[in-house]
């Protein structure tokens, strides 16, 4: 009875062992899926700030290694872009996938150890751009030929000063040496009114012309909008001559 009773503690004792030394392999990092042990402990620092078109420096340097050494950082910006493997790289986000003055894109950073495990980390970057914004209602500006017809440059904005408005009233070089070359410069103004004169307009009808406002900053960069002016000519003379 005595050895049955020590064979059967022995078998209690080695499960008890079996299943401390399982529960300590989890609580280090091991996965049943993967390799057993520490993994790794990504960083992505942030959050991040920039300027569209420059580029940004981001830091994933304060990512720990566990059992084995980190092989690759592979980061994720958030803008479409490929993703790239490095412990510092730069990043620069372009024009064409920061559209408001103000985007913010989620950044994402998975790191690899030399034997398969990995861990993943987030942050953000907020990238800002000069914005021009050339007014108008779902990007028409209407008006009366003959009357002076009123632009805004006011929703323009940017991280810097802007210091120039140079409108561009599209009325061209044959409408302008049919009338006065003189009437179809820059007009260098927040608010500009400008008049498309009647004889430009077929009358009682409308004529388009797409507006172009570039605006620059203090630090000398430029952005581009466009607005449509939508102009009626409502003089009209019957056959009988009556206006």
């Amino acid at each position: 009875m005595n050895d049955q009773r020590r064979l059967t503690m022995a078998k209690i004792s080695s499960f008890s062992i079996a299943t401390a030394l399982a529960a300590m392999a989890v609580a280090c990092g091991g996965d049943s899926g993967g390799p057993q042990g520490q993994g790794p402990s990504a960083d992505a620092r942030g959050p991040y700030q920039g300027l569209a078109d420059v580029a940004i420096a981001f830091d994933g340097s304060g990512s720990r290694a566990g059992d084995s050494p980190i092989q690759n950082y592979f980061w994720t910006y958030g803008d479409g872009s490929a993703v790239e493997d490095d412990v510092r790289p730069t990043h620069t986000y372009v024009k064409s996938s920061t559209p408001q003055a103000v985007n913010t894109f989620s950044v994402t950073l998975r790191v690899v150890d030399t034997s398969g495990r990995q861990s993943t980390a987030q942050t953000t970057a907020t990238v800002e751009r000069l914005k021009a914004d050339a007014g108008g209602i779902n990007g028409v500006v209407e008006g009366r030929a003959g009357s002076s017809t009123l632009f805004d440059a006011t929703g323009s904005t940017g991280p810097f000063a802007i210091v120039e408005y140079l409108w561009d009233f599209a009325e061209g070089e044959s409408d302008c040496e049919f009338i006065d070359p003189t009437r179809c410069r820059y007009s260098n103004l927040i608010t500009p009114a400008h008049n498309y004169l009647s004889v430009l307009v077929p009358q009682g009808g409308t004529r388009t012309w797409d507006v172009v406002l570039i605006v620059t900053d203090t630090q000398g960069t430029a952005d581009t909008a466009t607005v449509q002016a939508v102009i009626e000519n409502d003089y009209l003379i019957t056959a009988d001559g009556r206006k």
